[in-house]
């Protein structure tokens, strides 16, 4: 009896034992795991944390680049603006000197014609002026009487001319003189047929009655400094510049 006693004590502590190991385990493994489920929710965690620092860093900068990018746009208006305003007074100032340019010129030139106008008068004959060239007479020479009009002869012109044998030559000439690749002058001299082409083709002043019908409407209708189209006579094609009127 005390030996089945003994042994139901024994297996009892056996027992014990065994369930105490299995308990142990068993809260061992609940420990384990809770630590790894609170591990992992502090993982999840941070890194939702770390997403919205990042989202809130990325709006941050979003809206820096927005603010910069308004900056760089006023920035330019406001250059462009000041580019706008400083054109315009450019422009005011060149057109400003380009007025007092042309002021003077037509002072100078008002004052060289008053001049001119004054040493002739002076002058008992025109001829006495070194810087006066007779007009060529051979365009009255052999031209009818039916081509000049005496009723015109109101007042005088001063011309150059320039004298080619054909019209294509005349308008290559003008449009070379026109285009600024030669003086009207420098032409006269390099090409004019006349005998006046040594003085630049200056004619000096004439009446209606000195030149024939054709030259010399064409004289008296051009403005002072105004070039002509060519113009054909019986003597060849003229280039024909008016320098002055009286």
């Amino acid at each position: 009896m005390k030996r089945i006693l003994v042994l139901f004590i024994s297996l009892l502590l056996v027992f014990s034992n065994v369930s105490m190991s299995v308990y142990a385990r068993k809260s061992d493994n609940t420990k384990v795991k809770t630590e790894k489920i609170k591990t992992q929710k502090a993982d999840k965690k941070a890194q939702k944390q770390k997403a919205k620092e990042e989202k809130q860093l990325a709006k941050k900068q979003k809206l820096e680049t927005k603010k910069q990018k308004k900056a760089d746009k006023r920035l330019a208006r406001l250059e462009e603006k000041q580019s706008k305003k400083q054109a315009k007074i450019d422009k005011k100032q060149a057109e400003s000197q380009e007025k007092a340019y042309i002021k003077q010129a037509k002072l100078e030139e008002k004052q060289k014609k008053a001049e001119e106008r004054e040493r002739i008068r002076n002058s008992k004959n025109p001829n006495m002026d070194p810087n006066f060239v007779p007009p060529v007479t051979y365009f009255k020479s052999n031209v009818k009487s039916h081509f000049l009009n005496p009723n015109l002869d109101v007042y005088e012109v001063r011309a150059s001319h320039i004298l080619v044998k054909k019209r294509k030559d005349a308008v290559l000439i003008r449009k070379d003189i026109l285009s600024g690749e030669i003086t009207f002058e420098e032409a006269a001299k390099k090409y004019s047929l006349c005998p006046t082409g040594p003085y630049g083709g200056d004619l000096g002043y004439f009446n209606r009655k000195k030149m024939a019908q054709l030259f010399a409407d064409t004289a008296f209708d051009l403005k002072v400094g105004e070039i002509s189209q060519p113009v054909g006579t019986k003597f060849g094609w003229h280039i024909i510049k008016t320098t002055d009127k009286r």
